[in-house]
């Protein structure tokens, strides 16, 4: 099981989002699986990552609302071992509507606590200020992780912070701690700069990392292009920086970021072969049993990995599965396979819209078996006076012959991949009642 970890400053512009980015996509690339929770109203997180904040329809609003959960809001990211659950404008009134929930301070720990053996390390970019949304984050989180600007102001407010923080762990989480304090901005070179963290040192001793994070123009352009400072400039000492600070992180949590394929869990296993099948850049990729072993939130990352490079280059997914939800959420043509042979090939729509239930109630036997003669029915049943029909034929057909039996109750609905699956085989002799029964 991962480790919560909320980066937190209430003084802005001390590279605390900048931090979460880029700690995170290092973590990444070095094998961690990473989730960074954007907790900011601004958004710039998610944006930092490469995802239109705009067109984001569940975010961590609805998660902190409780009307949605985590792993329906997660979305994966461009990045190695990297995804987000995004933030946008909707999160600037959850301060207010907060305030009239009962559990106002715990809506984010019960969501992350869902999703918390998914990850390695799950980082929580809080807002600057000390509301209801940093306590929330507080709450849910195992330590914290304070960025300090290398300069005087910066020192200001965090004993405030600490006593927030101290708060936090008298009311609601009483085993939260500081993970370190991780100096920004660094430039040796200047007297100021140092009587700073010698100050920083004096309050948080062993807590403050080893590592620096220096002043760079490029750090500040990375966001602009949507990428983290590793992807952005590989050789940049930004890029260094983080590298080490992900390295002691890893240190203190006796993490191995080269551990054997052999060791991974069969869900990872599988995940690993559709990320080499991709790399191969194919335009065919043959895919058994895809989503056997695969938790929700990473069958959603497979699904949005291939919708991905269907929409980047000429790619056709050819998927073999017992899975009929998952074929029906993402193919767009299915074949049924029946001893050895195709028993029918389609378009999914076209499908659909072929084949139906009804449910009708005709109270005169004669223009009830009138009813069967008229269709092809694939399968009915009939339960006190409720008819249920399986059956051919479009919607205005159906609607046509039910009209001219005059019944007391009918109604036409659509069928799911699973229902036309039993109610086809059934037609060719695969009766799955035998095999319950």
């Amino acid at each position: 099981m991962g480790k919560i970890i909320a980066i937190i400053n209430q003084k802005g512009g001390v590279g605390k989002t900048t931090t979460a980015v880029n700690l995170s996509a290092a973590l990444g690339q070095l094998g961690c699986r990473v989730l960074l929770a954007d907790l900011d109203p601004q958004g710039n997180a998610t944006s930092g990552v490469g995802i239109n904040k705009r067109e984001v329809k569940v975010s961590s609003y609805h998660v902190l609302m409780e009307e949605s959960g985590a792993a329906e809001a997660i979305l994966p990211t461009r990045f190695k071992g990297l995804s987000i659950l995004p933030s946008n404008i909707d999160l600037a009134g959850a301060e207010i509507e907060l305030v009239e929930k009962e559990n106002r301070a715990k809506s984010l720990r019960a969501a992350l606590l869902r999703v918390k053996e998914d990850y390695d390390f799950i980082f929580i970019d809080c807002p600057p200020s000390l509301g209801l949304i940093t306590v929330n984050a507080l709450t849910a989180s195992d330590s914290i992780l304070i960025p300090i600007q290398c300069e005087y102001y910066a020192l200001e407010g965090l004993t405030q912070l600490m006593q927030t923080v101290r708060t936090v762990k008298r009311l609601y989480n009483s085993s939260i701690a500081v993970e370190g304090v991780l100096l920004t901005m660094y430039d040796s070179r200047l007297n100021l700069t140092n009587q700073v963290v010698g100050e920083i040192k004096k309050y948080f001793a062993d807590k403050v990392f080893r590592s620096t994070v220096p002043r760079s123009v490029r750090i500040s352009e990375a966001p602009s292009y949507g990428e983290p400072i590793c992807y952005y400039d590989k050789a940049n000492r930004g890029t260094l920086a983080y590298q080490r600070v992900a390295e002691e992180l890893l240190e203190r949590f006796e993490l191995d970021p080269k551990r054997k394929l052999s060791t991974f869990s069969k869900g990872m296993k599988k995940q690993v072969s559709v990320l080499l099948g991709l790399c191969t850049n194919t335009e065919y990729l043959l895919c058994d049993e895809t989503f056997d072993g695969l938790d929700p939130v990473m069958r959603q990352a497979v699904k949005s990995l291939l919708a991905a490079e269907i929409l980047n280059r000429k790619f056709t997914p050819v998927l073999a599965s017992h899975s009929l939800r998952e074929i029906e959420d993402i193919c767009d043509h299915v074949g049924l396979l029946h001893r050895g042979g195709i028993l029918f090939a389609k378009d999914v729509d076209e499908m659909k819209l072929d084949i139906h239930k009804v449910q009708c109630v005709i109270p005169d036997p004669v223009q009830e078996a009138a009813f069967l003669q008229a269709l092809p029915v694939l399968h009915y049943e009939k339960r006190g006076s409720l008819l249920t029909v399986i059956v051919r034929g479009t919607r205005a057909e159906l609607e046509q012959k039910l009209l001219e039996q005059q019944p007391l109750f009918s109604e036409i609905l659509p069928l799911t991949l699973e229902e036309i699956f039993i109610s086809e085989t059934e037609v060719a002799g695969y009766d799955v009642r035998n095999l319950i029964y």
